[in-house]
């Protein structure tokens, strides 16, 4: 991946709001899922992305964001401000009031970005492809060894329908 790459992830989360930060598992979390996920809205920021334990996972984008905090950390203990690159405002509209939507629910923003981007891997990438709510939730106990409510299951396709990441019943 190019400098260019680190750009537009800087760009991104600049954009959400969020610092680059990977110093916590959930800090962690939170980057792998909302880039998979705008980037299934339509930002193209990349990165490719397989199964891994906490669902879609990319190698590249941990080892780029790695080296963007770096960058960042070395531009600000010099005072630069980091180029930024043009993005679509219209799609990171859409994943403000994703993650605003999800902040919203009872359990944490890492755990329905989790879901609803396992969710959409499932249905989309996964071979069989999932046709519903209750085979997501039933690979989910297989593949992740954890329990996600078919309730939560139900909310998060919801969430995806609403944005078009699904197709609506």
């Amino acid at each position: 991946m190019t400098p260019d790459v680190r750009l537009a992830l800087y760009s991104f989360l600049e954009a959400l709001g969020q610092k680059v930060d990977l110093s916590t598992f959930e800090k962690r979390v939170f980057v792998q899922k909302i880039v998979y996920l705008a980037q299934e809205v339509g930002i193209g920021l990349g990165f490719r992305f397989g199964w891994y334990v906490h669902g879609p996972y990319s190698p590249t984008l941990a080892e780029n964001a790695f080296k963007l905090e770096s960058l960042v950390r070395s531009a600000d203990s010099c005072k630069i401000d980091l180029p930024k690159s043009t993005l679509n405002s219209d799609k990171i509209e859409i994943v403000k009031e994703l993650i605003e939507d999800v902040s919203r629910k009872q359990k944490t923003i890492e755990y329905w970005l989790e879901l609803l981007a396992s969710a959409h891997f499932l249905c989309t990438y996964a071979y069989p492809k999932a046709k519903d709510e209750v085979e997501v939730t039933k690979r989910l106990e297989i593949l992740k060894r954890e329990t996600y409510s078919l309730n939560d299951v139900r909310e998060a396709f919801d969430l995806l329908r609403k944005y078009e990441l699904v197709q609506k019943k």
